[in-house]
């Protein structure tokens, strides 16, 4: 009878080894899959914040490129453009370092943040650029900007005074 109850014995003690190491490694699996779904969940977040930033530049520079495209004239001084197009006239301006921009006498910030807005001219055609701030290294936009016909009218009759 003593044989039997040690028998017992060692055979409770093994099993309760392998309901140990089991658990051990489960805890262990456990871990891993908790890990790797929140690395997955960071990588998700970190997704969505560079595409609304791409979002936004690309929103951005679609807008400029369709209002230089169709404008008038461009006046730039002082870090602001105003861009008059014959339906209407649209300004931006940079004001602690983001672009502002105005359509109809309101000022809404686009969230975007801006280096510089400048002018200049390369023979009958006005180049204007912005310059921001892209992954900690500066960038420029540059629009070239075609004369439209009252611009060169304009310019004739102003160098025909002198």
């Amino acid at each position: 009878m003593h044989q039997k109850d040690k028998n017992i014995r060692s055979v409770a003690a093994f099993t309760i080894l392998e309901v140990v190491i089991v658990l051990s490694i489960m805890s262990v699996l456990i871990t891993i899959i908790a890990v790797a779904s929140n690395r997955f969940q960071e990588q998700l977040k970190q997704t969505s914040v560079i595409q609304e930033s791409l979002n936004r530049f690309y929103a951005i520079r679609s807008a400029l490129w369709y209002e230089l495209y169709t404008s008038d004239s461009i006046n730039v001084e002082n870090n602001q453009a105003t861009i008059f197009m014959p339906e209407r006239t649209v300004s931006y301006k940079i004001e602690e370092d983001t672009l502002y921009r105005m359509h109809q006498e309101t000022w809404q910030s686009l969230h975007q943040p801006m280096l510089g807005i400048q002018a200049t001219k390369e023979n009958e055609t006005q180049q204007v650029s912005f310059q921001f701030d892209w992954k900690d290294a500066p960038m420029e936009l540059r629009y070239y900007s075609q004369n439209g016909l009252k611009q060169k009218m304009d310019n004739f009759f102003e160098h025909y005074k002198r």
